[in-house]
């Protein structure tokens, strides 16, 4: 998790306009909430919507 929120943030540097950097700017923690909540809460409710 740690490396992929510092190649974000070195993303980010190049083309601070996209989406995700305003969540990844704020710091670690919130960036590993928010991966948290999309592997607990979002994911599965796609892959179910996908497997039907």
């Amino acid at each position: 998790m740690a490396i992929f929120w510092a190649a974000q943030l070195g993303v980010c540097v190049l083309d601070p306009r996209r989406l995700v950097c305003g969540v990844v700017e704020r710091g670690f923690v919130p960036c590993l909430i928010s991966f948290a909540v999309m592997d607990f809460l979002v994911i599965p409710q796609l892959r179910r919507r996908w497997d039907r």
